[in-house]
């Protein structure tokens, strides 16, 4: 039986690898924040946001808060989501915390609004999107609607969205509605490409296709766009027939093509399409 079991070397090298990538993320999300939105008295959502304002209000320094506010979420992390994410996440927060204190002096990229909010919010979310993907997280509130979407029938979204409509509406009373409102902006920019940075910037689909040629039109996919398809038999609830089910995965550029063949076949078959990551 061949060996799988991951080498001290290899662990070693993928640790490091997530670390550096993890410190990656966290340093393009400070730039974003100290180059970007901060001069110009824009904010972030979750916990990053409530430091922010609790910054501008008291003085306290802007690192020193997002360690202290984000700590407490991280005995909840701990329980949930175990030890590995626990650490992974412990070490963005101060790397953040670190780089959002090298960065402090340093001169706003731009004063001009629009620019400050499409490229801050740019840089929050790659940024952000890095660290998640390698299995880490900078922010409390993400932590605290998992544990509340536990307790209660909500998603865990659900949550992040209600704690970031008051803050954004606190931050309106902090740095004035206009500046709250490009925040607002700011932040859908971040979330948008966070999700692209997560999930892969190539989209896929995945296609069901219930046909009575499952054999030729399978045939044809194989041999017109050189894609693997696999069959899956499936039984009809009301009819009792046997069926085939082909299910084949292509890119978003591939499904002209992959539709045109199914209408070449069976322009009566049955399909469903779904995203997949």
């Amino acid at each position: 039986m061949p060996q799988t079991k991951l080498t001290k070397k290899q662990v070693f090298t993928r640790i490091i690898l997530r670390l550096f990538l993890i410190t990656l993320g966290a340093c393009i999300y400070a730039l974003g924040l100290e180059g970007f939105l901060i001069p110009n008295s824009f904010m972030d959502g979750g916990i990053t946001g409530v430091s922010i304002m609790i910054s501008s209000l008291t003085g306290v320094n802007l690192s020193l808060l997002l360690i202290l506010l984000n700590i407490p979420f991280l005995f909840f992390a701990y329980k949930l989501m175990g030890k590995k994410f626990t650490i992974f996440s412990l070490y963005g927060i101060i790397i953040l915390s670190i780089a959002t204190a090298l960065f402090r002096d340093i001169p706003a990229f731009t004063d001009e609004m629009l620019l400050a909010t499409i490229f801050g919010g740019g840089m929050l979310g790659i940024g952000l999107g890095i660290v998640i993907r390698y299995g880490a997280a900078m922010d409390g509130s993400e932590i605290l609607g998992v544990v509340l979407a536990s307790k209660f029938p909500f998603n865990v979204s659900d949550f992040i969205m209600a704690f970031n409509v008051i803050v954004f509406t606190c931050g309106g009373f902090v740095f004035g509605g206009e500046a709250a409102m490009y925040s607002v902006v700011a932040y859908i920019i971040a979330a948008k490409l966070m999700d692209t940075v997560v999930d892969g910037f190539n989209q896929l689909s995945s296609f069901h296709i219930v046909t009575d040629k499952a054999d030729e039109l399978g045939n044809a996919i194989v041999e017109e766009m050189g894609k693997t398809v696999t069959y899956i038999n499936a039984e009809g609830g009301y009819s009792g027939n046997q069926k085939k089910i082909i299910y084949v995965i292509v890119s978003i550029l591939e499904e002209s093509q992959l539709r045109d063949l199914i209408n070449d076949f069976d322009e009566g078959a049955f399909v469903s399409v779904s995203t997949v990551n």
